[in-house]
């Protein structure tokens, strides 16, 4: 089994999600993601298989694990966006909590399911476990991190440590769509503390009044 489509991937998920915005029915997106997961877990199963019956390491075999293991963790995060958008705020919480990564994920490709698993904690009020999802990863790229620290602050009403955090993300990062958004959070910080000199340099720019 190739896992092979005549519609890729990403199209696909992206059909899925149109559905269920075209008929202002959340429900419509889980249940297709739930049917893209059944198929890419049966595809899973079938690449293990082979995998085992060779008798020697076959790299072209690992990495459509690696990829499928991806896609399927992919789909959790897609499920749990779902429920929070239907205000399904219980079921979110026990899904989001049932997300691992696959014992044999990157590092990078860890960090990536934590951080996005921590972005809908802070959507749903829980700044603690959001936190963890980044804090138990040793490895990875640090920015990230840095990034859910920041939001964390900001939803504690932490304003001053936020602003350092987003000062250190700016003066770390090069200019670009997510400095950008470093800088907005930024002057938001600066408009709870009431610095409003401060509030005109960041947010100024992003005005279209």
């Amino acid at each position: 089994v190739s896992g092979s489509h005549l519609v890729p991937w990403e199209l696909r998920v992206l059909a899925v999600r149109l559905q269920g915005m075209g008929f202002n029915d959340a429900r419509r997106g889980v249940m297709g993601y739930y049917d893209l997961a059944r198929e890419a877990r049966l595809l899973l199963t079938s690449l293990k298989k082979t995998r085992n019956a060779k008798e020697e390491k076959d790299e072209s075999v690992e990495e459509e694990i690696k990829l499928w293991e991806e896609r399927l963790a992919e789909l959790g995060i897609r499920v749990a966006s779902a429920l929070i958008e239907m205000e399904d705020l219980e079921g979110a919480t026990r899904f989001l909590s049932t997300l691992k990564p696959s014992s044999s994920a990157t590092p990078d490709a860890k960090l990536k399911l934590e951080t996005q698993k921590a972005l809908l904690w802070l959507c749903l009020g829980d700044v603690d476990a959001a936190l963890a999802c980044v804090s138990s990863s040793e490895e990875g790229d640090q920015h990230e991190k840095l990034v859910i620290l920041a939001l964390a602050h900001m939803a504690d009403s932490d304003f001053e440590n936020a602003v350092e955090v987003w000062q250190e993300l700016i003066s770390t990062s090069g200019e670009g769509n997510e400095t950008g958004m470093c800088k907005q959070n930024l002057g938001v910080c600066y408009l709870y503390l009431g610095r409003m000199d401060s509030v005109r340099i960041f947010l100024q720019p992003f005005s279209y009044f």
